[in-house]
């Protein structure tokens, strides 16, 4: 039977190759066996990707290339269902909010998006979504502005060294044209609304901010930065004080 359940999101790549995200490697070895004697195997052959060992490409195997058959025939004919290949689509906020059973790869592993979370920003869609392999919620901004740096910049703080008061930079990479940024998702407030909120600006506030830019400029990065109350995030710790993030570079990564 073809259909293990939960099946890998198919997508094709190319005439004669297809993406296949599964969960985790186990499920995706144990989809792959399901389909071992079947004609469907005898006419494809599947390359592992071992920095995404949940993943493999679909290739037709040469003979069957040399006929002209297509990926997209052999997957049809064993009634494996393709999602709609997003590598080759440009990008646009309503085409994923319209998708949102598309899989994005992005740094060697598989995400899904779930909603959006803001596009008030000059320079990028913020989305919320989850890694299909742990389940772990992350936010992902894809960058408007070309130009815009912000990825290197993040991906350099982070080699330097992590700080607690900066949003933790998880990977990075182009789909549809455009860059996109995995981030941790943070829930909390923003920091022009918490103070509208009649929430206290305090001392403590006032040297993690002080220190996290302390940071930047000892690794190398520009600390002048622009409407702090648009950039920071506000969370609350498990006694209920608040603490700050650092959340967007836009505003440091042009030119």
């Amino acid at each position: 039977m073809l259909g293990v359940s939960p099946s890998p999101r198919i997508t094709i790549t190319s005439e004669y190759t297809a993406n296949v995200a599964s969960t985790s490697r186990p499920k995706l070895l144990e989809w792959w066996r399901a389909n071992k004697e079947t004609s469907f195997n005898n006419m494809v052959v599947a390359d592992r990707n071992d920095s995404a060992p949940h993943t493999c490409q679909l290739r037709v195997r040469l003979e069957h290339q040399n006929a002209h058959i297509k990926i997209s025939q052999i997957l049809e004919m064993a009634g494996i269902s393709t999602s709609v290949p997003h590598v080759h689509k440009p990008y646009s906020k309503e085409l994923v909010l319209k998708n949102l059973d598309e899989t994005y790869t992005i740094d060697g592993k598989n995400y899904q998006v779930l909603r959006e979370i803001s596009s008030r920003g000059c320079y990028g869609d913020v989305f919320l979504a989850k890694d299909l392999e742990s389940g772990q919620r992350v936010a992902i901004k894809v960058l408007r502005v070309e130009g815009d740096r912000e990825d290197v910049m993040m991906k350099h703080m982070r080699y330097k060294g992590s700080h607690p008061n900066i949003v933790e930079y998880i990977g990075s990479g182009q789909v549809m044209e455009k860059t996109w940024i995995v981030m941790e998702y943070l829930d909390g407030e923003m920091l022009g609304r918490y103070l509208r909120d009649k929430g206290e600006w305090t001392p403590g506030m006032t040297e993690q901010k002080r220190s996290a830019e302390n940071f930047m400029y000892r690794v190398g990065v520009n600390t002048e930065r622009e409407n702090d109350r648009d950039n920071i995030m506000v969370l609350k710790d498990s006694e209920g004080n608040p603490y700050l993030k650092l959340i967007d570079f836009g505003t440091l990564s042009r030119g």
